[in-house]
């Protein structure tokens, strides 16, 4: 080694050089380094890190695994909706939807929980699968919006956006008999319903619709 060539130590029948230790990736990070979150000039713990912070700094790490890695990778989430508020939600899963367009390498699976957010926007619509009683998925929104369109009961039919909205609330029920506990608006009830039978789910449904008190009415109108 270099090293030894500047040292170059002998004494009488003594002579002293370096020898080198091998070691793995995993000793390395684990014996040498120590993680450091820097706030304010002070290294604060892990756990006083949001749950939003502590997502993204693990998808700028996955970001950087992905532009120097030529192997597949697939990140399954589970339950992500549990520790985030609905606009970090929405936040996380932008970023995520931008590192998998910008990589053919990344895959990413999330599984809601069951009464969770959903992330419903046009470019991501064909990727949601809905697994229950019955499996499919959803088509593109152009398509989707049309069919409903023509099933809508009455003359004033929610636009696209509101469409996508109702999605987003009722996806979770969609092929279920079991939604009696879930509160739900009167639209987004009829969104469901029509969707399930634009997917020829024929179970009959209980939707749960009760008497409104005019006096709670009047309370939040005034």
């Amino acid at each position: 080694m270099l090293l030894n060539q500047n040292l170059n130590l002998q004494l009488d029948e003594i002579n002293y050089h370096t020898e080198a230790k091998y070691f793995n990736t995993d000793q390395l990070i684990q014996k040498n380094f120590l993680p450091y979150f820097g706030q304010n000039d002070k290294n604060i713990s892990f756990e006083f890190i949001d749950n939003k912070k502590k997502f993204l700094l693990f998808l700028s790490m996955l970001e950087v695994v992905v532009t120097n890695s030529s192997e597949k990778i697939l990140l399954v989430l589970r339950n992500l909706d549990d520790y985030l508020s609905y606009k970090e939600f929405v936040e996380c899963c932008e970023k995520m939807e931008l590192l998998t367009n910008h990589s053919n390498l990344l895959y990413i699976i999330s599984f809601p929980s069951n009464e969770g957010y959903l992330h419903v926007t046009k470019e991501v619509m064909e990727e949601i699968n809905i697994v229950s009683d019955y499996v499919d998925h959803f088509y593109s929104l152009v398509f989707m919006y049309e069919r409903f369109s023509n099933q809508y009961p009455i003359n004033q039919i929610p636009d696209e956006k509101e469409f996508l909205n109702s999605l987003r609330k009722i996806a979770s029920y969609l092929f279920s008999v079991d939604i009696l506990h879930m509160s739900l608006s009167i639209e987004d009830q009829v969104v469901l319903k029509i969707l399930n039978n634009l997917y020829q789910y024929e179970m009959k449904t209980k939707f749960s619709i009760g008497s409104i008190n005019p006096m709670l009415l009047k309370y939040l109108e005034e």
